[in-house]
């Protein structure tokens, strides 16, 4: 969800990770009311990291205890990553003309 807005962000990319070597084990992309599910993980401890282009990564660390267990985080709220630009020029030059 939109930390704002409180809109559900439509396609955010969720990734698992191994929290020890950072590398991915699985992932999937929200559904366009922001839901998503993932299967088959193993017993372990995992980080799940919530991205999309313009917000802030949400990362979420989790322990999976039984390979039947589910885990429901509930509502993750993703804050905009807005950046302020000191200054855009923006420059042109003219088509040079032969007769």
């Amino acid at each position: 969800m939109d930390s704002i807005t409180h809109t559900p962000v439509e396609f955010a990319n969720v990734a698992i990770l191994d929290p020890s070597t950072g590398k991915p084990i699985n992932g999937t992309v929200c559904d366009d009311k922001g839901k998503f599910s993932v299967t088959k993980l193993a017993k372990g401890n995992y980080q799940v990291t919530i991205s999309f282009i313009g917000f802030e990564t949400k990362n979420i660390p989790i322990t999976i205890s039984d390979k039947k267990s589910d885990i429901d985080l509930g509502q993750v709220k993703i804050r905009v990553a807005a950046k302020l630009l000191e200054e855009i020029t923006v420059q042109g030059q003219k088509v040079l003309v032969e007769e």
